[in-house]
């Protein structure tokens, strides 16, 4: 991810308006990117995302359903 699509994440997963150049988005890459390259691998969203909802069980299911997802993980748009 880029900054620029990690700001899209948040507003489909919040439907805030957020920037690259957002204090989130740089804490972000600055805690997470560990090469430093501009772009979050798999691992590196995953490690912030478990760590950032730990405890948030109700905000990663508003995310998912934001995002069009059931909580039974089946994207909407599959569901005959």
């Amino acid at each position: 991810m880029t900054p620029q699509s990690t700001t899209l994440f948040i507003k489909g997963a919040t439907h805030e308006n957020v920037s690259a150049e957002d204090g989130r988005i740089k804490g972000l890459f600055g805690g997470y990117d560990q090469n430093k390259d501009g772009k979050l691998e798999r691992h590196e969203f995953l490690q912030f995302y478990t760590e950032a909802a730990r405890d948030k069980v109700d905000r990663v299911y508003d995310n998912l359903k934001n995002h069009f997802i059931r909580t039974d993980l089946v994207k909407l748009s599959d569901v005959v």
